[in-house]
């Protein structure tokens, strides 16, 4: 199971990141994933999305996680895929 990089997505409240899901959650192949600062740590949520990250559903794809850091790459194993691709820079 492959959750694909695509892009850095800007003008988020959080850090915003857009993947390709293989295979699909609940039918849904593109996901923007997000993590917020919050007091206890970070919050990350998996937000249904189109291919160009637009967010379909205000409810996430899988319950929010609350974590002591923030790492992309170990939030997506949780939900059993290996993440692909490298992200390099934040956008401008």
């Amino acid at each position: 199971m492959k959750a694909i990089f695509i892009k850095l997505l800007k003008d988020w409240f959080a850090e915003a990141r857009l993947y390709k899901l293989d295979p699909p959650i609940n039918e849904e192949k593109y996901a923007v994933i997000t993590s917020a600062e919050i007091p206890t740590g970070y919050e990350m949520i998996i937000w249904p999305s189109d291919k160009d990250g637009n967010i379909k559903s205000h409810n996430g794809l899988k319950q929010s996680k609350r974590c002591q850091y923030k790492e992309f790459k170990l939030f997506i194993e949780l939900f059993g895929y290996v993440q692909v691709g490298d992200v390099k820079r934040k956008p401008r």
